[in-house]
């Protein structure tokens, strides 16, 4: 078994957002986000910093450390300008390759700072709790239930019974008759709206019928950051919690809008997707007319490992499968 060797190297820079990079890198930008600090202002438009220990993987051959495919990104970067390895560069060759290699990882740097440590990251850490898909999911709920109450004449509410393996018995299917079917949804969702209410604490916008049915003696939880700032635009907008399809359908827009969040991806398959693109057309533009594409796939593939962006998953860690390894690039690229 061969030995594994891991050195971490000071990535530590001020990144100025200059023309070369500007035409790669677009600033994440949350609606309703205001700096009024002009420092903070100056920052957010032209230069990030960041203060990070990357990794870089090695493994002994003859007693000499050599760097592990996964994350030699000069390497790749020597082929695609040269066609030839990095081990066997004159001096001037060196020292645009390395040049290409400071050039890819700070537009890299740039997302991660904006996008991922900013961002998804937050959404990482909250999903992994119990509690953080839930309440996006609501939002959606209500919007949907919402809707079809507003719309309740051309909705319809079918209840079905399931046997033991979960088998629907098509003669034990019930339609709700049309005189009932809108007292059954509205307090099935004004008791879910309630709930909502209650969970993020804006107890001052139920009304006296919701007192009534002792919502005030739910115990809020916590909110959860994205669902609870959007909550907050809104009200800043004037537009209040209400027991509309049209409240929740613009609550539902504003948290999408920004967070750019899907629950059916994960945090880091969505910040991959926009930040690789990006990667990508910069490679190409700074490569030469004719190189191998598996050279690119695994630059970009070595620059995710660096900063440690792949997922821990079999055929992506440094045994894996070299194609299992280009088709999750090629993936990003769709």
């Amino acid at each position: 078994m061969e030995e594994l060797y891991i050195t971490e190297f000071d990535f530590e820079r001020k990144i100025i957002i200059d023309e070369s990079l500007s035409e790669y890198f677009k600033p994440i930008k949350i609606e309703g986000y205001n700096v009024d600090n002009p420092e903070l202002k100056y920052e957010q438009k032209n230069y990030r910093i960041i203060k990070e220990k990357l990794p870089r993987l090695h493994f002994k051959i003859n007693g000499d450390l050599k760097m592990h495919p996964d994350y030699d990104a000069e390497e790749y970067i020597s082929r695609i300008m040269y066609k030839k390895s990095f081990d066997n560069l004159d001096e001037e060759e060196l020292e645009y390759v390395n040049g290409l290699f400071s050039f890819y990882i700070e537009l890299f740097a740039l997302y991660k700072i904006d996008y991922w440590n900013n961002h998804y990251a937050l959404y990482k850490e909250y999903i992994q709790g119990e509690e953080f898909s839930e309440p996006i999911e609501e939002v959606t709920e209500l919007k949907d239930l919402l809707e079809f109450l507003e719309n309740i004449e051309h909705s319809e509410i079918i209840i079905r019974l399931k046997d033991n393996w979960g088998n629907v018995q098509t003669d034990k299917t019930k339609k709700i008759a049309e005189h009932n079917k809108k007292v059954l949804l509205e307090n099935y969702t004004r008791s879910l709206y309630n709930k909502w209410i209650a969970q993020y604490n804006l107890t001052e916008n139920l009304t006296n019928e919701d007192v009534k049915q002792n919502v005030l003696s739910l115990k809020g939880n916590t909110a959860i950051q994205p669902v609870s700032e959007a909550i907050a635009i809104l009200q800043f907008k004037d537009v209040k919690p209400a027991f509309s399809y049209s409240y929740f359908e613009e609550l539902e827009k504003l948290v999408t809008s920004n967070t750019h969040f899907d629950k059916k991806l994960t945090p880091q398959y969505q910040f991959l997707k926009i930040a690789v693109p990006p990667l990508n057309k910069l490679i190409e533009d700074y490569s030469p007319d004719k190189y191998k594409k598996k050279d690119k796939h695994f630059l970009i593939f070595s620059i995710l490992k660096i900063f440690r962006m792949v997922p821990d998953k079999e055929g992506l860690l440094h045994n894996g499968n070299e194609d299992v390894k280009e088709d999750f690039i090629k993936q990003m690229l769709r």
